[in-house]
């Protein structure tokens, strides 16, 4: 992309719907069929509730330090950038792992990433040119479109699919 279509499309309602659509996308494709998941691995309904308890657990602390780290260096793109291919990377460890401490660790990990990321969304569409209220509909759209993607890419695909998705 050129640097003028760059420009022109940074800030633009575009981008903003793609962010929303996006991030819950990812969301939901992650969440929406996990225990699905984890059932195909041998994954016994202990060790599930294990594993699916883990982001809520991690987001207590990487949540207020990916905070900490926007506000500190005064650069929250850059911070949720890195998260994002953090979680990229670990998505496809995720499902490269089989034992269940990995896959709390891996999971608790991805989630609270992906939550750390929302308020810099959050505050970007809220100041932003456009209405909050609109933008936020794509959001539920991408929650709605993630879902059913995992549920395709469950059915169809081999597990790793699911996670380069996610990726």
């Amino acid at each position: 992309m050129s640097k003028e279509k760059r420009r022109g499309f940074i800030g633009s309602y575009t981008s903003y719907a793609m962010l929303y659509f996006f991030s819950y996308f990812t969301l939901a494709s992650f969440n929406a069929v996990l225990p699905v998941y984890l059932t195909g691995i041998g994954k016994q309904t202990s060790e599930m509730s294990f594993i699916l308890s883990a982001s809520s657990f991690f987001s207590l602390a990487i949540g207020p330090l990916a905070g900490y780290l926007c506000d500190r260096t005064q650069r929250p793109r850059l911070i949720s950038g890195l998260l994002m291919v953090g979680m990229a990377g670990m998505s496809l460890l995720f499902g490269q792992s089989r034992e269940t401490l990995a896959l709390f660790l891996l999971k608790g990990v991805l989630m609270s990433f992906l939550v750390a990321t929302q308020p810099v969304s959050e505050k970007l569409a809220s100041t932003g040119p456009h209405r909050y209220g609109v933008l936020r509909v794509w959001g539920t759209v991408g929650y709605s479109a993630g879902a059913q993607a995992a549920g395709i890419a469950v059915q169809s695909f081999p597990p790793m699919a699911l996670f380069s998705m996610y990726g």
